[in-house]
């Protein structure tokens, strides 16, 4: 039989300070005049008898067992640290660990001759030592903070246990935030110990989130104090990811009901400083690549030039779905794709490999928690958009020596033959987001696709953005992990509009999303992006050389899908999911009667694919009555969304009114013709689009002699989009669900 398990002192000390033991019971090796430098500490609300200082000067030399901590405060119930002998010790253990920290430094140990100058007795620690009992009252902060709030406390609960005493709350938690805060701004700090204590910062108000208690680091204004830490050069990447994210989890502490009393968002929101505002982009850029790297670890999607090229030919002869809409018509073959731009895979290969391998449940990587606190800048402040779209950014200086988490982490040469601007990084993040975003069903992957539409969203917002966007031309490498793949770009040396990639993640949305758990708000945000982007081109009078039946192809899938699913649903069907059908009318409503498209073949496309789909188009009308049944339910609904929704329905139905005149008519030319092959159908088409162009007409005054005397909004009208604008700007604005996520994996790693 073994004998007994001999247990560290510190092992030993922790298990008699969690059972409640008084600190007077528990053996200390240091003596009173060894710890009586802890009297000149700078907070005299919290001081304390000597024999307790002797204690914890003793207990933080000691070398901190990381597991066995983290086990036993784990182990301690709710109503455990609650218990007074235990609430006592526990509160202790933090109230000393924040004084620990504060003690002054000593120069550098050649000069420690001098001590006595300074107003120290040699029996008092040593340089060396003050500096290893800091290093573990942080890794012991590090520990019980996260331990202490898993438990599920109230803001009030978390006051009184930290402190010991809800009277003594409002000084000890002013000192710790005060001892963080020096920590981060002095430069002569040592760089583990400006980590851990970003760190310590980062895991409260991680773990707080919403709660009372964060409001300690709001009422001192730390926005200058961690943009100091960003502009540090040589910075560690852990410090970096830690300060970034805390930015973002700070700017959004109580940020629908008290955004004008966030002094971290006001300051955001009023940044004018361009070089810092790029000194974010270029730290932020590796953790982006790092974030993509990660996917295609799981499945490598770089694309097979000759195999692809062979396939995209092929493909142009692949038929596709039948054509439903036209069946009625004696027309059996489906319609292949005008133009044959698609590419529906790079190679039998790499289908094969889409199909079977790659487990992409723990993406997106931890790193791209820090699109969190980019978003906050895209959002609120119009100068960093422009920069982040026009700033082509370099390799960071950063400090190699990192947590394995972060690891690796490359980032393109400033010397690269073709630089990018930063907003490519995001975006080329986004389409892997974007695609596998349900494919596992879990909530995280979904919230991080929800939080990418939201910047794709506030970017196409911003008229300035999407002028740059269009005459800027870019390569970005779109992810290719999931069937069908994206077209791949035209020969011109891989580069097009940077526009175009905004219009390729949306479409990402839509091809690999539609589930029987629809991601109903995040369709609403894909597809307002895209009305949205469809209306700056059109006021604009922009052209894009862009695969547009792609689009079109996959607004009507949704819109079927829509269709099928309220149908089976009835009565008992969401709002929202209403809502987004009005939406999908509308969008493919502007496409019809707006002047954006190139040409005529795709105009032509687009009435192909809308004639095609003629027996959802024509099925909306019942729906639409339907809808307005429950315009007015919900009690919770304010008199804005009410009107707000009866404007949407009004509008929808001169939307869905253009496109039922557009599909009747080239039904009625088709059955004229009796046709009943495709090549037929589509001279059909053709030649009414030609002599609408001769007669100066466009697509929106196919059937207008059917137009009913009651249809008297115009759609093109200036302001027809403002209700629906307000509407999604009010629930983006309001939507803070991203938070608990960014929460999370600040605590990871």
């Amino acid at each position: 039989m073994g004998g007994p398990t001999l247990r560290s002192r510190y092992a030993l000390t922790v298990e008699k300070l969690l059972k409640g033991c008084t600190i007077e019971h528990i053996p200390t090796r240091v003596r009173l005049s060894q710890s009586s430098f802890l009297l000149h500490s700078p907070y005299p609300g919290l001081s304390q008898d000597v024999i307790s200082q002797s204690f914890w000067v003793d207990f933080f030399s000691l070398d901190v067992d990381k597991e066995f901590l983290k086990a036993r405060i784990s182990a301690l119930h709710k109503d455990d640290l609650i218990e007074p002998a235990i609430k006592k010790n526990t509160s202790s253990m933090f109230v000393n660990a924040v004084l620990v920290m504060a003690i002054p430094s000593l120069p550098n140990p050649g000069t420690e001759q001098n001590t006595s100058s300074l107003g120290r007795s040699p029996t008092e620690p040593s340089h060396l030592e003050i500096e290893v009992m800091q290093r573990h009252a942080a890794e012991t902060l590090l520990i019980f903070i996260p331990s202490i709030l898993n438990k599920g406390l109230t803001g009030g609960e978390i006051l009184e246990i930290f402190s010991g005493d809800f009277g003594k709350s409002d000084a000890v938690f002013k000192a710790f935030v005060s001892e963080l805060k020096q920590a981060w701004q002095h430069a002569n700090v040592p760089d583990d110990t400006t980590y851990h204590c970003l760190q310590i910062g980062l895991r409260f108000v991680c773990s707080i989130n919403q709660l009372s208690p964060n409001a300690y680091f709001l009422t001192d204004d730390l926005y200058p104090t961690i943009k100091k830490v960003l502009e540090l050069p040589n910075q560690r990447e852990e410090s970096v990811w830690s300060a970034s994210l805390l930015l973002g989890v700070l700017s959004n502490y109580h940020k629908t009901d008290a955004a004008n009393l966030n002094p971290v968002l006001s300051r955001i929101a009023g940044e004018r400083d361009d070089g810092f505002m790029r000194q974010i982009c270029r730290l932020t850029q590796g953790f982006i690549d790092k974030a993509i790297e990660s996917y295609q670890r799981v499945l490598d999607d770089s694309p097979s030039s000759v195999t692809s090229s062979l396939a995209s030919v092929l493909n142009v002869f692949t038929p596709k779905q039948d054509a439903k809409g036209l069946s009625a018509f004696g027309i059996s073959n489906p319609f292949p794709i005008i133009g044959g731009s698609r590419d529906r895979g790079t190679s039998a290969e790499m289908s094969q490999k889409v199909q079977t391998n790659g487990d992409f449940s723990s993406q997106p990587d931890l790193t791209s928690a820090v699109l969190f606190t980019l978003y906050q800048y895209i959002q609120s402040n119009p100068s960093f958009r422009l920069i982040c779209v026009q700033s082509v950014v370099a390799a960071p200086s950063l400090n190699l020596n990192s947590h394995p988490a972060l690891l690796p982490l490359t980032v393109p040469s400033a010397k690269a033959k073709n630089p990018l601007p930063w907003v490519a990084h995001i975006l080329s993040l986004g389409s892997y987001i974007l695609t596998h975003s349900t494919s596992s069903g879990l909530p995280r992957p979904a919230a991080y696709a929800h939080l990418m539409l939201r910047i794709i969203h506030t970017l196409v917002e911003d008229p300035s953005v999407c002028k740059f966007l269009c005459v800027q031309n870019f390569s970005v490498r779109l992810c290719r992990q999931r069937v069908p793949f994206l077209p791949l770009p035209p020969k011109r040396e891989g580069r097009r509009a940077g526009f175009e990639t905004v219009l390729d993640c949306c479409l990402i949305w839509l091809q690999h999303n539609l589930h029987k758990q629809l991601q109903t708000h995040s369709f609403i945000l894909c597809v307002q992006s895209l009305l949205r982007s469809l209306r700056f081109l059109a006021e604009q009078r922009i052209r894009l050389e862009y695969t547009w039946e792609e689009l079109w192809r996959s607004l009507l899938a949704l819109l079927g899908f829509i269709f099928r699913k309220i149908g089976k649903e009835g009565m008992n069907s969401d709002t929202r999911l209403r809502e987004l059908d009005m939406l999908v009318i509308r969008a493919l409503a502007y496409a019809v009667a707006a002047d954006f498209l190139p040409g005529q073949k795709d105009v032509c496309q687009l009435i192909y694919h809308i004639t095609t789909s003629s027996q959802t188009i024509l099925s909306q009308r019942t729906l639409l009555d339907s809808t307005s049944d429950l315009s007015h339910s919900g009690s919770s609904r304010t008199s804005f969304h009410v009107r707000t929704k009866t404007t949407l329905e009004v509008h929808t139905r001169a939307c869905l009114s253009t496109l039922e005149r557009t599909t009747n008519f080239f039904l009625a030319k088709i059955a004229e013709e009796d046709t009943r092959s495709t090549s037929a159908v589509m001279r059909c088409i053709q030649r009414e689009v030609e002599k609408a162009a001769r007669d100066g007409k466009g697509v929106i005054d196919f059937g207008m002699s059917t137009r009913s005397e009651g249809e008297s909004v115009n759609i093109l009208e200036e302001g027809f989009f403002a209700g629906f604008d307000a509407r999604i700007r009010e629930e983006v604005d309001s939507d803070v669900g991203f938070v608990e996520w960014a929460c999370a994996d600040g605590l990871k790693l």
